[in-house]
């Protein structure tokens, strides 16, 4: 199976090392992203710090809001999933009940946070390589250097761009 296509943005950012022809032509979308308002706080949060290391890039526009909260969604219930998970266990009993409805014990399952977190975490680093959020994303990506870091001081109006 081919790798997905990319973007030109991206492509010129990786390099062209296959040297064929780049899609000069592409559809150029405006606009940034607007952080959702249903999304989780945490969601929010991660929201605001990936739009501030991807700024620097001129990668994001409006049309990639929906990616950009789902992965923001993903994590926060990948986080979720994990703070349940480290509260409760990775087992729970469940009681084995007769078809009369008697309870004769208990047995050990997996709790269910745990596929949660499994889950959440696939799509997250799934869609987080759309934006070069991997390490190995990230290494095929030739990016301006950062006259700057994002200062984790800012207030929450200055984060969100609701």
């Amino acid at each position: 199976m081919s790798n997905p296509r990319k973007p030109l943005a991206i492509s010129l950012l990786h390099g062209n090392p296959s040297k064929r022809p780049l899609n000069h032509n592409e559809p150029a979308f405006t606009g940034r992203p607007r952080c959702p308002v249903w999304l989780h706080p945490l969601a929010k949060r991660e929201w605001a710090r990936i739009v501030a290391e991807l700024a620097h890039l001129d990668m994001l526009r409006s049309t990639d809001q929906s990616s950009l909260a789902a992965y923001c969604q993903s994590y926060a219930r990948w986080v979720e999933a994990e703070k349940q998970v480290s509260k409760e266990g990775q087992m729970v009993k469940e009681p084995v009940v007769t078809r009369s409805g008697t309870v004769t014990g208990y047995r050990w399952k997996k709790h269910p946070a745990v596929t949660i977190a499994k889950d959440e975490r696939a799509a997250m680093i799934a869609t987080g390589r759309l934006f070069g959020l991997s390490p190995s994303s990230r290494s095929a990506i030739h990016a301006p250097a950062i006259d700057r870091f994002p200062d984790d001081d800012l207030s929450d109006d200055e984060l969100f761009l609701n």
